[in-house]
């Protein structure tokens, strides 16, 4: 009776069992103005944000992103934004990953509105990782725009210390948004590329009437080098005639002169008789 009396004292002061069931972490990302409204298309240049967000607000986890890398949609361009440390790549171009609210379960990234020439559509894609109970930042190195560095604190990765292995989950995953963007100034856009393609058509007719002016002129240094040759060769056939003459003339005059002096002694032998 007293051990079974004992028992039930024992049971009565053990602790209750708490049962908690986490749900599969969800984590959101969107492109929003700076107030955080979603936005679906802007201009270059407009003051935008990458938010990532757990929406349920009972989650234990909270969140850093690292490697946000944007695309033009076709795989024809990427660039890397923020770096596998959880670091910006070039402050200005986006900045880092801050808290938008006081806990960890909101973060964003602030940039500028740009587009790559091969597309309209600028496509993120970010690495999240969630952790327990914590996300402590990581301190990153910035060049400011007059050459200075400056610390700056990053809720990307943290480094691998003792605390990161504690607070990691291992548990990574892959979001994804995209965006359409558009020039500021699309007429000036078209001008200048219409003026581009008059001036490459300018260039074209300048290089045809090059073309055609080189021609002529090889045309008629041709045409001096023949009448140089022709009068050459007239000039050689003249010599040639004019040697062939006088060498005629010669040995005509020869005879004749033989003949005069013949006639010339008969008529001395005339007078003499």
């Amino acid at each position: 009776m007293a051990d079974n009396f004992n028992e039930h004292v024992t049971d009565q002061n053990r602790p209750p069992i708490q049962e908690a069931t986490v749900t599969p972490l969800v984590v959101t990302m969107r492109v929003t103005d700076r107030n955080g409204n979603d936005i679906r298309a802007a201009e270059v240049g407009d003051l935008l944000s990458l938010r990532f967000e757990i929406p349920d607000e009972t989650s234990p986890y909270e969140i850093f992103v690292r490697e946000i890398i944007a695309d033009d949609g076709i795989d024809n361009a990427e660039y890397m934004l923020v770096d596998r440390q959880g670091c910006p790549t070039d402050v200005s171009i986006m900045g880092p990953v801050i808290r938008s609210k006081s806990d960890g379960k909101s973060m964003e990234a602030q940039f500028e509105a740009f587009k790559f020439p091969t597309s309209g559509i600028v496509q993120f894609r970010a690495l999240v990782v969630p952790c327990l109970p914590t996300c402590e930042p990581v301190q990153c190195t910035s060049e400011t725009h007059d050459g200075f560095k400056k610390q700056i604190a990053s809720f990307g990765r943290r480094k691998r210390d003792i605390d990161s292995v504690k607070n990691e989950t291992n548990e990574e995953m892959v979001v994804m948004q995209s965006i359409e963007i558009t020039d500021k100034f699309p007429f000036f856009d078209n001008q200048k590329s219409s003026t581009l393609l008059e001036s490459n058509e300018d260039e074209q007719n300048c290089l045809n009437v090059n073309s055609l002016v080189v021609l002529f002129v090889m045309f008629l240094f041709l045409q001096v080098i023949v009448a140089c040759f022709w009068t050459c060769l007239r000039l050689k056939k003249r010599n040639t005639k004019e040697k062939l003459h006088g060498v005629f003339d010669i040995s005509a005059i020869i005879p004749m002169a033989n003949r005069d002096d013949s006639l010339q002694s008969i008529y001395s032998g005339r007078d003499t008789l």
